[in-house]
């Protein structure tokens, strides 16, 4: 069978890209280049760790020479799993197109690299997430604003 699957995906990701819905996958694109019909066919996207990403998504029919192009698939994610990392993780996006008896009929991946949600990514990421990295309620902003109140509080009271 003559299947073939091309990714087209980000290359560095972490929470903040997947909590402002920027898709890590931007399209699968299905092309049938056998003179079969497919029918009931599941595209599996899965990553290695495998924690981080995983969906399945049905197509009923894959007809012979037809190609078939998936755009920004929602897939799911674990908060958990991005929210625990605290150093570059390498890893990979894994598509594997499989028939109705879950034979795998064509396999595609990618290389990614997972950052901590701290980490800016640069030009690859939309310039509009900068604005993800300002978190004012985080304990140091807390402590920062408690002495930045404290030190007002005094000065009012010197003042006086």
């Amino acid at each position: 069978m003559n299947i073939q699957l091309d990714l087209m995906a980000m290359e560095r990701l972490n929470l903040a890209l997947l909590q402002n819905r920027i898709p890590p996958i931007q399209s699968i694109k299905i092309t049938n280049n056998s003179d079969q019909q497919f029918e009931n066919l599941t595209l599996k996207i899965k990553s290695d760790p495998i924690e981080a990403f995983g969906v399945d998504i049905a197509i009923s029919t894959l007809q012979p020479e037809d190609i078939f192009v998936l755009d920004n698939p929602i897939i799911s994610h674990s908060w958990d799993f991005f929210k625990n990392v605290n150093e570059k993780i390498y890893g990979r996006l894994i598509v594997d197109l499989l028939d109705v008896n879950g034979n795998i009929l064509s396999s595609a991946s990618k290389e990614i690299e997972i950052e901590p949600e701290n980490v800016w990514l640069g030009q690859q990421a939309p310039l509009e997430l900068l604005v993800s990295h300002i978190m004012p309620n985080s304990e140091t902003v807390q402590q920062i604003n408690r002495k930045a109140a404290d030190y007002l509080k005094a000065k009012q009271v010197a003042l006086r």
